[in-house]
């Protein structure tokens, strides 16, 4: 989580999630959002859950919904790009700098893309401490090539200690 880009991405915001290709990438997914407690009351009132729907999309249909019936933007929904800004690791370049949040093993990341993330944020090591090797991820992962890359597992040459 990269709070200096916080302030940025929440004040003209009501809903904001990680991108998804549902509703054209508008609002994005509720895994990881941002949601004004407010504006969700609304939503709650207008018209209560089905029950089927996944409870982003049914924020963000309500939210429309309300939007239209005032004949106005009074709920503001992130934009596609927007939901890219927040935790689209495919809007990640050195000149834009990562997104706000990174979530999930990145199975698909690009290896260049994985090693300028940890150039930039080394501290997400601590979370991934083998980001830096596509071969600890993904349903079979290779746990050899993996165990090389966790610095917690190999020593520095010359010692004994095991240190990042």
């Amino acid at each position: 989580l990269d709070g200096s880009a916080m302030k940025n991405l929440f004040n003209d915001v009501d809903y904001l999630g990680a991108p998804t290709s549902v509703l054209r990438g508008i609002g994005g997914q509720g895994d990881i959002s941002y949601r004004n407690r407010t504006a969700m009351l609304d939503a709650i009132h207008y018209e209560p859950h089905d029950g089927e729907s996944s409870e982003d999309q049914y924020f963000i249909r309500n939210l429309k919904k309300m939007n239209e019936k005032a004949g106005r933007d009074v709920y503001r929904i992130a934009t596609k790009e927007l939901t890219r800004e927040f935790a689209g690791m495919d809007y990640f370049t050195e000149r834009r700098g990562p997104p706000m949040v990174i979530s999930g093993t990145l199975p698909k990341i690009d290896y260049d893309v994985r090693n300028l993330l940890l150039e930039v944020c080394p501290e997400i090591k601590v979370l991934f401490p083998s980001l830096h090797s596509p071969g600890c991820f993904g349903a079979r992962p290779n746990a050899n090539v993996c165990a090389e890359h966790i610095c917690a597992l190999n020593p520095p040459k010359g010692s004994t200690k095991y240190s990042c």
